[in-house]
C-alpha cells in the first residue's frame, strides 16, 4: 500500500475505451484467470460490473463482478493485476473499491471461487475473506470464499444497577465520544432492577437505544437459582407483559462445567423443546422478534439444535456454548472446543448468529472473525471493578496495584500501548485518574470494547498487535483460516 500512496492509482468503473487494454491484460493472465471472451467484458462494462485500476491512464488491474438481483450477494468473478504491478497494493485497492460499490448497492456479502492451487487464495485470506467450503470446478477443485460487508454489531450488556446505568450514560454524553455504545443493548429483565428497566425504556423512547435485547437468563438455570420449567413460565408472562423490546431470547439451559454426558444431552434437548414451547405461547408480534439459543458440547448436539430451529423457520440464533471461567463460571472464553462448534454453526447456518457473553477485546475480535454477526459483553464493567483496563485487541491490564497476580501497568507503558492501538478517550489522559476512578475505567473499557469492532487500524496492524499482546487468539484464527 505504501507504493500506491507514492503513485497515483485511479480505480473507477470501466468505460468502453478500456475494453481493449483490459482484454489484453486478461489474455496476459490466462494461466490464472482462464480465457475470457471479449463479449464478457463488453457486457460487464455496459452493466457497470467492471472496475479498472489505472496508473497514468493505463489499466494495470481490474475486477469483474456481478451484484446478484435475487439476494444480497455480490459475486466476484475475476481479479487481475498486471505482472509488473503486483505486490504494490493494486489488488487491495480494487477490492476496497468493490466493497464500496457493493455496499452502495445494498449488498451484504462478496463471494467468489478460486482454484485451490493459486496464490490468490492467500491474498483473499489476508484481505479478510472467510473460507466457506470447497467444490469441484470444470478443470480443478475450487476454494469458496465469502466476506461479510456488515460490521459485527456490539451489544452493550447492561444488567446493572440504576445508579451505574445513569452514570455511564451521562459520562458518555459529556465525553464527546463520537460512537454511541448504547445503540444496541441487552438486559436480563427477570433479574434487572425495575428502575433500570424504566431507564432503558426511556433511552429507547429518546432514541439513544435503537435495538434492545431481552436475554432469557439461562445462566441462572445453570447456577441452580431457578428451574428451567420455572424460567420458561416466567418468560412467557414477562414477554407478553413487556413487548417493547426489539429481540426476545428464548430460554436455554446451559450445560454446567464437568456435567456428565447424559446430563449435557438432556440440557440441550430441554433447551430446544422449551424454546419451541415458549415460542408457541407468545403473541405474534413477539414471535417475529424471538430467537433461540444453540447449546451443546459436541458437533452432533449443535447440529441437533440447528436442525430443529431451521425446521421451525428461525433465521436468527444465539450461540451460548462457550467455555467458562471464574468462580461462578460467569465469564465466557473462546477455547478450541467452542471455536470448532462456532465454526461448524457458521458454516452450516446462513442466518444471523449472536454470540453471548463475550469477554476481553481479543476474544471479541476472534469471535467476530469466526463470523459472529452480533456480540454482547459486560466484561468491560466487571474488569473495571477489579482494577483492570482494556485497550483494543489486548488483554486486561491491572493499574490499581490491588492484584497479587499482576504487575501494575506503568504510565510510560500505557502510553506506548495506546499509541499502538490508536486509542484515545476523555477518560485515559491521566493514568492516575484512571487508576483511582472505577467510573473512568468503566467508560475507558467500554470505548476500547467498541473500538475493537470499529477498527481504527488496518488489518495487518491489528494482527501485529494481537501477535504481540494476545497471541493465543491470533494463532487460533490463523488455524481456522488455514483449514
Amino acid at each position: 500500500m505504501e507504493a500506491c500512496q507514492r503513485m497515483r492509482v485511479d480505480v473507477r468503473l470501466a468505460h468502453s475505451s478500456d475494453l481493449e487494454p483490459v482484454k489484453r491484460l486478461a489474455d496476459d493472465n490466462r494461466d490464472s484467470i482462464g480465457f475470457l471472451p471479449r463479449a464478457a467484458f463488453q457486457e460487464s462494462i455496459k452493466r457497470g460490473w467492471l472496475l479498472v485500476a489505472k496508473v497514468d491512464g493505463e489499466p494495470v488491474g481490474f475486477v469483474r463482478f456481478r451484484p446478484r438481483a435475487t439476494d444480497d450477494v455480490c459475486t466476484l468473478y475475476e481479479i487481475c493485476v498486471s505482472h509488473s504491478w503486483r505486490r504494490r497494493g493494486i489488488g487491495t485497492l480494487l477490492l476496497d473499491a468493490l466493497k464500496a460499490h457493493a455496499q452502495h448497492h445494498n449488498k451484504r456479502w462478496i463471494r467468489l471461487k478460486c482454484p485451490t492451487d493459486l496464490e490468490a487464495n492467500r491474498f483473499y485470506l489476508q484481505y479478510g475473506f472467510r473460507k466457506i467450503g470447497c467444490s469441484e470446478g470444470k478443470a480443478r477443485p475450487l476454494v469458496e470464499w465469502a466476506m461479510s460487508l456488515d460490521k459485527p454489531q456490539f451489544i452493550c450488556a447492561v444488567s446493572i444497577w440504576p445508579r451505574d446505568l445513569r452514570v455511564i450514560v451521562r459520562l458518555w454524553q459529556e465525553s464527546g465520544y463520537p460512537i454511541n455504545p448504547f445503540e444496541r443493548c441487552l438486559v436480563t429483565p427477570l433479574t434487572a432492577d425495575p428502575s433500570s428497566l424504566r431507564i432503558l425504556y426511556e433511552m429507547k423512547a429518546n432514541g439513544i437505544i435503537k435495538e434492545l435485547y431481552f436475554d432469557s437468563g439461562g445462566y441462572h438455570v445453570q447456577r441452580g437459582r431457578i428451574s428451567y420449567s420455572e424460567l420458561c413460565d416466567r418468560l412467557v408472562r414477562l414477554y407478553k407483559e413487556c413487548p417493547w423490546a426489539d429481540y426476545f431470547v428464548l430460554p436455554d439451559s446451559p450445560p454446567s462445567n464437568g456435567a456428565e454426558r447424559a446430563e449435557m444431552y438432556q440440557r440441550v434437548k430441554d433447551t430446544v423443546e422449551g424454546s419451541l414451547r415458549v415460542f408457541d405461547q407468545l403473541p405474534s408480534q413477539v414471535q417475529d422478534r424471538a430467537f433461540p439459543v444453540v447449546q451443546g458440547v459436541t458437533i452432533d448436539q449443535v447440529h441437533y439444535c440447528l436442525e430443529r430451529y431451521e425446521s421451525a423457520g428461525f433465521t436468527r440464533v444465539g450461540f451460548g456454548s462457550f467455555g467458562t471461567k471464574g468462580r461462578r463460571s460467569e465469564v465466557n472464553v473462546l477455547d478450541d472446543q467452542s471455536r470448532d462448534l462456532f465454526r461448524f454453526l457458521r458454516l452450516r447456518f446462513t442466518g444471523h448468529i449472536h454470540a453471548f457473553g463475550i469477554g476481553t477485546p481479543p476474544v471479541l475480535w476472534a469471535a467476530s472473525k469466526l463470523g459472529a454477526d452480533s456480540l454482547d459483553s459486560s466484561a468491560w464493567m466487571k474488569a473495571a471493578g477489579y482494577g483492570n483496563v482494556y485497550l483494543p485487541y489486548m488483554r486486561a491490564y491491572n493499574i490499581t496495584y490491588r492484584s497479587l497476580s499482576q504487575v501494575a501497568l506503568s504510565p510510560e507503558r500505557f502510553k506506548v500501548l495506546k499509541s499502538m492501538t490508536h486509542h484515545e478517550c476523555a477518560f485515559c489522559h491521566d493514568l492516575r485518574t484512571l487508576s483511582t476512578s472505577r467510573d473512568a475505567r468503566i467508560m475507558h473499557n467500554l470505548f476500547c470494547t467498541v473500538e475493537t469492532l470499529t477498527p481504527k487500524l488496518p488489518e495487518s496492524s491489528i494482527r501485529q498487535v494481537l501477535r504481540s499482546h494476545s497471541p493465543r487468539y491470533e494463532r487460533m484464527i490463523v488455524a481456522v483460516e488455514r483449514m
